[in-house]
């Protein structure tokens, strides 16, 4: 089945941004890539951000249904927490820190906005899962699970500190380690 070329623009700029980030990509590179005119490109995006925005909610939406598919295993706690942090890995592999970077700092609403609904909505399912594990006796059954939810938030907030990233020499690394942090504490598992 042949592309159209809204689906060659966006998969040729998906690829350019989760490889160089969203700074350093442009519209005419994109067009370039795909082999499309910039007119082709403005018939189907209304610019970069336009194109970023729907790759973005693509990938969230992907993300969460790839949370609920774990989630739902038939397989202990501890099991689907060591999937989802393979999985946290696959994607921060996938995305590339440029873009994950490009993304939270982009002076754009539209990101935060988006970012901030999809947060929503992945809390909002986490509580659930979360409630079901303490019942379950998979999490601690005295610890709020609010709790775990702000802890959450402050490790999404350490991802942009630049003291932090100095300590690594792949952002990715310091991106597992944060997670791992997050559920298995400091200690050796």
């Amino acid at each position: 089945m042949k592309k159209t070329s809204h689906q060659i623009l966006y998969d040729t700029a998906k690829n350019l941004f989760f490889r160089f980030g969203l700074k350093r990509v442009s519209v005419d590179e994109i067009c370039k890539k795909a082999l499309v005119s910039k007119m082709t490109f403005y018939r189907n995006f209304n610019n970069k951000e336009h194109v970023a925005v729907t790759i973005l909610n693509d990938f969230l939406n992907e993300s969460f249904q790839k949370y609920k598919d774990i989630m739902s295993d038939n397989t202990s706690f501890s099991k689907k927490v060591e999937n989802l942090i393979l999985n946290d890995k696959d994607y921060v592999e996938q995305l590339g820190t440029e873009f994950i970077s490009d993304v939270y700092n982009h002076k754009n609403d539209i990101f935060s906005d988006l970012l901030k609904k999809s947060d929503t909505i992945f809390k909002r399912e986490i509580n659930k899962d979360f409630i079901q594990a303490q019942k379950n006796g998979d999490l601690r059954k005295n610890t709020p699970v609010d709790f775990y939810l702000n802890m959450m938030d402050s490790i999404k907030e350490k991802i942009s500190d630049n003291e932090l990233k100095k300590l690594y020499a792949d952002e990715k690394d310091m991106i597992m380690d944060l997670t791992n942090f997050f559920f298995y504490g400091i200690m050796a598992k």
